[in-house]
């Protein structure tokens, strides 16, 4: 069947296109009305942690990001609902949401510090806002306290370094003072050789190399543990609200336009596969009668 034949059949058959379309979006429209209403609320934190360590710059990036990564991964707990819960309920004096009327989601916002919170609400507008502005409250009581743990944890690790380096220079300074006194000694009994006297300033160079080595080493470690203690003194929380959530004024989902011109698109397909089936039956009974002809 030609193109043009087609178009001769959804002339002729333009009642049954039109109904189509009509029933596939009424019926859409119908349902989409009474689909309770979601509305969503949102919430912007920003973390102004790790950003006060000026050494260490090429690892910063990757590291705010796995700490916004954990920090996100508060929200999907099971038990954060509860505690969401738990502290509306505290807040309204007894006023206690269904765990089922929310939805909680994190994301970290795309080469930023950011994370964006979104609450969806069934049916009431209100709630949405009372659950961002609660759940943003716990995370950031969390992220704060996690913080602090794990830089202090970390203290703790880089100190028993530097007590293994201070070990290690002890003894260096040992070998070095040995050393120094087997010259001395040596050399005014007039007992060492020209060739032993040069194997002993050589083990005294490189004993003098490698404590300078340690000792850098040693500094490096005290200068970050300084560092980390001036950044939690700069900062008490990890994240910090630039964001409030707002009561939405209109609902989210379902979004009454997609909706119908999602139908609009299938009635008409359908409207078209029902004047090609027609067509078909057309020309199948044409042929029909002339053959019996």
């Amino acid at each position: 069947m030609e193109l043009i034949d087609y178009f001769k059949l959804i002339r002729k058959y333009f009642s049954a296109v039109l109904i189509t379309i009509v029933i596939t979006v009424g019926i859409t429209a119908i349902a989409t009305t009474f689909v309770p209403k979601t509305y969503t609320a949102t919430v912007i934190m920003q973390s102004n942690q790790n950003f006060n360590i000026a050494t260490y710059s090429s690892t910063t990036t990757s590291r705010i990001n796995a700490g916004l990564n954990n920090i996100i991964g508060l929200s999907n707990e099971p038990q954060f609902k509860r505690e969401v819960i738990a502290l509306i309920k505290k807040q309204n004096k007894g006023t206690v949401p269904a765990a089922a009327s929310f939805a909680i989601s994190a994301q970290l916002i795309k080469e930023s510090n950011l994370i964006k919170l979104t609450v969806d609400a069934k049916k009431d507008p209100k709630l949405a806002k009372e659950v961002a502005m609660a759940a943003s409250s716990i995370v950031m009581s969390r992220s704060s306290n996690v913080t602090l743990g794990k830089t202090e944890v970390l203290i703790r690790d880089i100190k028993k370094k530097i007590g293994s380096v201070d070990k290690e220079l002890a003894g260096i300074r040992k070998k070095i003072e040995v050393t120094k006194d087997k010259i001395s000694a040596d050399r005014t009994q007039l007992k060492i050789k020209s060739a032993d006297q040069t194997q002993l300033k050589i083990k005294l160079a490189g004993l003098s190399d490698k404590f300078r080595a340690v000792l850098n080493t040693r500094r490096t470690y005290n200068d970050f543990i300084n560092r980390l203690v001036i950044n939690n003194a700069l900062t008490n929380a990890r994240l910090q609200l630039i964001y409030s959530a707002e009561t939405p004024t209109v609902h989210s989902s379902p979004k009454m336009a997609n909706n119908l011109i999602v139908s609009l698109t299938i009635g008409l397909m359908l409207g078209v596969a029902l004047v090609s089936t027609l067509g078909r039956k057309e020309t199948n009974e044409l042929h029909a009668e002339k053959d019996k002809a």
